[in-house]
C-alpha cells in the first residue's frame, strides 16, 4: 500500500464491488479535473489566493461588485482590490489581467458593475473544457 502526504493510497483492484471500484475512480478523476482547474489558475498567477480565483468565477454570475462583497465575505475596499487585480489596470503602471471590466452603475454611483471581457470567456470556456472531460 502507498502513502501520499500521509494518506494510504488504495488501488482500485483492491476496492470491493465492481460499483465501489467504479465510485473510487470517479471521485478520483474529479480530483484530476480539480487539480486541472487549480493550475489553470495557476498559470495566470502562481501566487493566486483562492479568493483571488474565486473574484472571477462569481463575476461570471453576479454583475455587482456589492454582489462578490458578500459572497466573499470581503470589504468593499479588498472586493475592489481583487476585482482591479482580473480587471486591465491592477495599479498604477501595472496592467491588470483583462478578464473582467468595472464601471460606475448608472442608476446608482456608490455601486460598480462589472462584466466578462473576451480574455474572461477564454478563461471560462478553458474551465468548461475541463469540468466537461
Amino acid at each position: 500500500m502507498h502513502k501520499l502526504n500521509g494518506f494510504k493510497q488504495v488501488p482500485f483492484a483492491n476496492i470491493g464491488t465492481p460499483i465501489e471500484r467504479e465510485e473510487a475512480m470517479l471521485k478520483n478523476k474529479n480530483i484530476d479535473k480539480a487539480i486541472k482547474l487549480l493550475r489553470t489558475f495557476q498559470s495566470i498567477d502562481k501566487d493566486m489566493s483562492v479568493t483571488c480565483a474565486l473574484t472571477v468565477l462569481l463575476a461570471s454570475r453576479h454583475n455587482r461588485q456589492k454582489d462578490l462583497e458578500q459572497m466573499l465575505g470581503l470589504s468593499n475596499a479588498a472586493a475592489s482590490r481583487n476585482v482591479a487585480y482580473w480587471g486591465k489596470r491592477y495599479k498604477p503602471n501595472v496592467a491588470g489581467k483583462d478578464y473582467i471590466g468595472s464601471s460606475l452603475d448608472p442608476m446608482d454611483h456608490r455601486l460598480r458593475l462589472i462584466d466578462i471581457r473576451p480574455q474572461g470567456h477564454v478563461l471560462f470556456n478553458t474551465i468548461d473544457e475541463i469540468l466537461g472531460e
